[in-house]
């Protein structure tokens, strides 16, 4: 329980000052660079043909992410996303991946998908692997909130929350938030999700981001820290109206003779 009490504290501490931002509609072209590095442990429960448990043990793991990705004029985005992880008792099993993909921007809709190449298969449920093929995502709402599924994309994949998230964004106190839940792997259950992500300066961000769950009486957590540049001359979506909109009035130009 105490441990509980610590992650939830963390998260709630990072909360108001600092979640990967889906790609936002600006009307330039730009390119960002993250990366991020975290850890945690999942519940590896194996069962019985009724769903009787047979055993349970808690497996920890680390994890490190990055990305980068170009907005090009109008509505397409083109990235790469790589990351590597350990887990098990003394970190014996590892993998790396590569993920190349496209995205599809419109004002309140946002589509995107890629390919996985992988060293080895990805850990699921119970102890079994599977050969994951692709990542996607759907993201419905504008980019000031929106609801989002999203499908190996996470940055890095286990502690910033799994394989498969629902997330509902916002903006709050400056920040990008998300919340919302992970539904598959490498975790045994469903878990709390909490993303959140705070400028320092003008490109700069601090990305803070968490899962948190339980199988069986065993914590399934993961958290992850890492950076966001930002790059590009952007007239980003999320600015405020009133500062979005400040264009010169009509009375102030002067006509052309």
């Amino acid at each position: 329980m105490s441990r509980k009490l610590i992650i939830l504290g963390i998260f709630a501490a990072a909360l108001p000052v600092s979640v990967d931002r889906p790609g936002s509609i600006d009307d330039s072209t730009g390119t960002d660079v993250s990366l991020a590095a975290g850890g945690g442990s999942y519940a590896l429960v194996t069962r019985g043909c009724e769903g009787n448990v047979l055993t349970k043990d808690e497996l920890p793991f680390r994890d490190i992410g990055g990305s980068v990705e170009h907005r090009f004029p109008g509505h397409y985005r083109v990235g790469v996303r790589a990351g590597a992880l350990e887990e098990g008792h003394g970190l014996e099993r590892d993998n790396v991946y590569v993920n190349p993909n496209l995205s599809v921007d419109w004002r309140r809709a946002s589509l995107g998908v890629g390919g996985i190449l992988s060293k080895h298969m990805f850990t699921t449920r119970e102890g079994d692997s599977a050969q994951i093929p692709i990542s996607a995502h759907l993201r419905v709402g504008s980019m000031r909130k929106y609801l989002a599924l999203s499908f190996m994309e996470d940055v890095p994949l286990y502690s910033a929350g799994g394989y498969l998230d629902a997330t509902l964004g916002f903006r709050r106190w400056g920040s990008d938030i998300q919340i919302g839940a992970n539904f598959a792997g490498p975790y045994d259950r469903p878990g709390g999700l909490l993303r959140v992500s705070a400028p320092l300066g003008q490109h700069l961000w601090l990305d803070a981001k968490g899962r948190l769950g339980e199988s069986q009486n065993l914590t399934e957590w993961g958290a992850a820290v890492g950076m966001t540049w930002r790059g590009g001359t952007r007239k980003s979506r999320f600015t405020p109206p009133a500062t979005r909109d400040s264009a010169v009035p009509d009375s102030a130009v002067t006509p052309r003779e």
